[in-house]
């Protein structure tokens, strides 16, 4: 899968060493959050991370299909995830924007439950 900087993913720790996590994403590939993302908390960070955790990162640098990740950074306003629907709503389109999303989530649930009924 080809990854946006600024996407959020969720994935999973697959590695803690003393200079990063290695996170396996769930739509595949892999990245690392290094320790800097931290800044001088890491060594606490460092001990709140296992193997197996779920989370959330945000993607900062994508080169060669090397990814650079952050979990510090996940809420950054400046970081706009290009994959977001609601990025470039204005106020006026909101509702309606909002309804289709509503509205395919429903019809995904149908979907799900028929699956799930047979």
């Amino acid at each position: 899968m080809t990854y946006q900087v600024g996407q959020r993913v969720n994935g999973v720790v697959t590695q803690v060493s003393a200079q990063q996590l290695i996170i396996k994403l769930a739509q595949g590939g892999s990245g690392k959050v290094a320790s800097s993302d931290f800044g001088d908390n890491w060594g606490r960070e460092q001990r709140r991370y296992q193997p197996g955790q779920p989370v959330r990162v945000v993607v900062l640098h994508h080169h060669q299909g090397r990814l650079d990740l952050s979990l510090t950074q996940v809420n950054a306003p400046e970081l706009v995830d290009p994959t977001n629907p609601f990025n470039q709503v204005t106020p006026a389109q909101f509702e309606p924007v909002l309804a289709k999303t509503v509205a395919d989530a429903k019809a995904k649930l149908r979907h799900l439950e028929a699956v799930l009924a047979e």
